[in-house]
């Protein structure tokens, strides 16, 4: 079962290797600086409000700069089961709810 997680400002994320970004078709680029996700860390992160999978480096530099939007968490409670079910799959489980 996949984990869904959330951050600091409870927007949700899921950790995903490299075979997880294959299946569904995408090709391990991340979304934000375009590099191959595997040379900035060994797992992509797939992150409902980006709307993409980007490498942890870019993951880590949004999270010292995002802000909580509650326009964007209500969204994310009505999309983001559909979201993450169409790329990893039915088996998933959301952290803390």
């Amino acid at each position: 079962m996949k984990k869904i997680k959330k951050d600091k400002c409870g927007y949700y994320y899921a950790d995903v290797e490299m075979q997880e970004i294959y299946n569904w078709g995408g090709l391990g680029i991340c979304d934000s600086c375009g590099e191959p996700i595997f040379m900035n860390g060994r797992i992509g992160k797939l992150v409902w409000v980006l709307g993409g999978c980007i490498c942890e480096k870019c993951f880590n530099d949004w999270q010292s700069r995002n802000k909580r939007y509650e326009e964007d968490l209500a969204l994310q409670e009505e999309c983001a089961e559909r979201y993450y079910k169409n790329y990893l799959g039915k088996e998933i489980e959301f952290d803390g709810m």
